[in-house]
This record gives structure tokens, sequence and C-alpha cells, in this order.
């Protein structure tokens, strides 16, 4: 057992890998504004969509799902979230409310721009989505989330590795097929690994701040879920579900095992879902 925990912390790979960074042909694309490496299209629109990217990954990740909408009429804005772009020190020493007020400041930032505003959030940025839901008393006119954990694989082993031999490590490495995504002939901007420290705060945010507030959240709601999800359990879509406050509410079941769903190979018809929920909202 405590074999399989060093192993679990070290990851598969036996060599360290760099943070990737391509990002210049990105760069030169219409709405990435390069100074935070966020990505906006102002449209005139009263609609305004924000989208909240994955733990440990960038605004890129919804690069092609930003185009589609913007070209729908919508106004987008991804912003990147405290401790993310740069480097993995930098997300070690990022607190839960970093993650809250970088959410919360992108969600004003946009209200300033459209009346109704909608989030999506992949992955722990559909966590930090249904906060948004409950922190403002204008309410959201909808929350999609993508793949948002309330239980993770191995959710069990996981926790005992990060709270035994994890207060003697800096970062828990990935497996390869976990963060380099090719996407449009890029390569994100993705930590190769996960801070220690930081992941402990994302489990204390799912079990204190998603979990217990989810009763209060009566925007509509569309869960995105892959059907054997190699990250997120997927019964983590029946529990939003069943505990969402909303009255309008349903899961949308994608088969696969990919988690990173803002670029898996179904994202057209996922997008086309996405915009079909707004529009009826």
């Amino acid at each position: 057992m405590v074999a399989q925990i060093r192993q679990f912390l070290a990851g598969e790979n036996k060599k360290q890998n760099k943070i990737i960074i391509s990002e210049k042909e990105i760069l030169q694309t219409e709405g990435i504004l390069n100074d935070d490496k966020a990505i906006f299209f102002p449209r005139e629109s009263d609609v305004g969509v924000l989208l909240l990217h994955s733990y440990t990954s960038t605004p890129y990740e919804f690069c092609e799902m930003a185009k589609y909408l913007a070209e729908k009429g919508l106004t987008v804005y991804a912003p990147t979230l405290a401790g993310h772009g740069t480097s993995p020190a930098d997300l070690a020493k990022t607190t839960i409310e970093d993650w809250q007020r970088s959410a919360e400041d992108a969600y004003l930032f946009l209200k300033q721009q459209s009346k109704k505003v909608f989030v999506v959030g992949s992955s722990f940025g559909g966590n930090l989505a249904f906060h948004l839901a409950t922190k403002f008393f204008n309410p959201l006119s909808g929350v999609i989330s993508m793949g948002t954990p309330i239980k993770v694989r191995r959710q069990k082993f996981y926790k005992i590795a990060i709270y035994t031999f994890g207060w003697f490590l800096k970062n828990k490495k990935k497996r390869r097929s976990d963060y380099k995504f090719v996407y449009i002939n890029h390569e994100q901007i993705v930590y190769p690994v996960m801070p220690i420290a930081s992941l402990r705060r994302l489990f204390k945010f799912i079990k204190k701040v998603t979990i217990p507030n989810l009763k209060e959240i009566k925007a509509p709601c569309l869960i995105i879920q892959s059907s054997a999800d190699r990250i997120v359990n997927p019964s983590s879509a029946q529990y939003l579900h069943e505990h969402l406050g909303s009255t309008e509410k349903r899961v949308l079941w994608v088969n696969g095992n990919n988690h990173a769903l803002a670029i898996d190979e179904k994202r057209g018809l996922i997008f086309k879902a996405i915009y079909r929920f707004i529009l009826e909202s």
C-alpha cells in the first residue's frame, strides 16, 4: 500500500516534464487579450457568457467554444483564474478566496457588458460557476457545468495519498495524457503537475463550498458529463442533478472517457447544446 501511494504521487512518468507554452499563433487570434491571457469577444448583445477553465489549465481550452458563441452574436469572456497560466508554484500559494475573487471579478466585468450572464465551467470551473450562482443578488441566467467534480476517481486513495506522503512532496505529477492536449494544432499552457497544497484546497472547496450550497442555486442548470470520465467520477453529475435547488435542470451525457469536454471530439454537439440551453433559458 505504501509503495502504491508513493507511485501514485510520483505519477506515471519517470522523466520530469516541463510546462507547455506554445501561444504565438493563438495570441494572434481575434479575441485574445495579451495582457492577462484572457479571451474576450465583445458583441452587441444583451447576453454574455462567462467561461471558467479547469484546474491547472488556461482559457485556451475554451478557444473554439468562445469563437463559436461569439459567432452566434453573444459576448464571451474567458479569464485566467488566480494561480493559473504562470507556474505551479503560483498555484501552490493561491487560496480558495483567490479563486473565488477571480471568478467574481470576471463576472462583474462581464455584467457591465451584458444584462444576462450565463456561466460555463469546465471541471473545477464548474464548482466556481456554482459559487457565483449563490454569490450575487441578481441571479445568473444559467449555469452550464462540464465534468464538474463532486467526487473524483479513486477519491479515497487520492485523499490518503495527499494527506500522508503528500505532506513531504510539493507536487503530484500528472499522466501526460491528462495535460498534453493537442488543440487546433496548438498546445495549451497546462501545468504538468498539481501542487499538493492546492489539491487539498480544491477538495476543501468541494466539501465546504460546493456541496452545502447546491440547494441554494435556483438558476437553470445544464450538467454535461462524460459517461466514463477518467478523472471525475460520473456519479458527480447525478449528485448535482439530485441536490441542485433549480427547478430547471438536466443532464447531458456524452459517451466516452474524455474529461476535457471543451476539446472533446463531440465538442460540436456540446457547443450546440450549450447554445440551445442559452436560447431557451
